[in-house]
């Protein structure tokens, strides 16, 4: 069998309150557990950072920084879990119809106070989906008016995470050199 050499793997991102991704379980915590790892790898690639570089728009002819991530996130949070899933009625973070991307483009506010924002939003994902009596349980996809259930919505925001994760591993790298996954 061939295998990779151990000073060849890829390094582990140095993050201590990163939970480590399961490696079982049942259906619901292998969702939630690789949910909360790539929250806490998007809070790991933002750690150390001067609220300049956490705006820093790093990739030319792009409008993503690691702070609009953090905004983009917290909305993300917001609109599957309270809106989509749980039917709370909310405004919207970062968009009105005049300015839709606000996530990204308006970057005039403390990203402590985005951090703040997001980690409210993932403390009440996380109810939403504690409270939850299984991962049947469906809430109303706003684009189509049909049930979209629990389980759905967790992997979507996994992807959505992963995506903009990957993201933020080519914003970081830009500004300080740091890798790792």
């Amino acid at each position: 069998m061939n295998r990779i050499p151990p000073q060849n793997l890829s390094e582990s991102w140095p993050a201590e309150d990163r939970p480590a991704p399961p490696r079982g379980g049942t259906e619901a915590e292998v969702l939630t557990g690789y949910l909360d790892w790539h929250r806490g790898t998007l809070e790991a690639k933002c750690g150390g950072l001067t609220p300049e570089q956490l705006s820093a728009r790093s990739v030319a002819a792009s409008s993503l920084s690691l702070h609009g991530l953090v905004r983009h996130l917290a909305a993300v949070e917001r609109w599957w879990l309270r809106i989509q899933f749980a039917g709370e009625d909310l405004p919207l973070l970062y968009y009105s119809d005049e300015d839709p991307d606000q996530d990204f483009d308006r970057l005039d506010g403390d990203p402590a106070e985005a951090f703040a924002a997001w980690r409210a939003e993932v403390e009440r994902s996380r109810e939403i989906v504690a409270a939850a009596g299984s991962l049947d349980e469906a809430g109303t996809e706003e684009r189509s008016g049909e049930p979209v259930e629990l389980r759905a919505v967790l992997v979507k925001l996994i992807a959505e995470y992963a995506r903009h994760n990957g993201h933020a591993d080519l914003l970081r790298e830009s500004i300080d050199g740091a890798t790792g996954h």
